[in-house]
């Protein structure tokens, strides 16, 4: 499962005051309660070796477009950079018409792509 999670701005989320959810299948994974995502939900997502980096005011953003797909469907990240040191996030919004369950998700930079076996629960 990718890692990730769902920004709750209506104070709904299970962590972090009710400011977020753990995206993944209904019910505990990973040993935290998990949520799918859904169409409209505004998820930042979390990687590792998306290449190197710009800094300008602080902000380390992706030197390359990180191209991401959910199932079939391109996603166009509004942020993709540091999050901490070593660690992208990208920060999209979830489009609709993906189904449900757990649907393939795939990052490609410069010319490598995330393994085949990476998913994001969505209902």
């Amino acid at each position: 499962h990718a890692a990730g999670i769902i920004l709750r701005t209506d104070g709904s989320g299970a962590f972090g005051n009710g400011t977020y959810d753990i995206i993944g299948p209904v019910g505990t994974a990973f040993g935290y309660l998990t949520v799918p995502a859904q169409a409209g939900d505004t998820v930042e997502l979390f990687g590792v070796g998306f290449g190197p980096v710009t800094s300008v005011a602080g902000v380390s953003e992706a030197m390359f477009p990180v191209d991401i797909t959910i199932g079939d469907t391109s996603v166009t990240p509004a942020f993709s950079g540091l999050s901490s040191p070593g660690v992208f996030q990208f920060n999209l919004v979830l489009p609709g018409g993906l189904g449900s369950g757990d649907v393939p998700l795939r990052a490609s930079v410069n010319g490598s792509s995330t393994q085949n076996a990476v998913v994001i629960s969505v209902r």
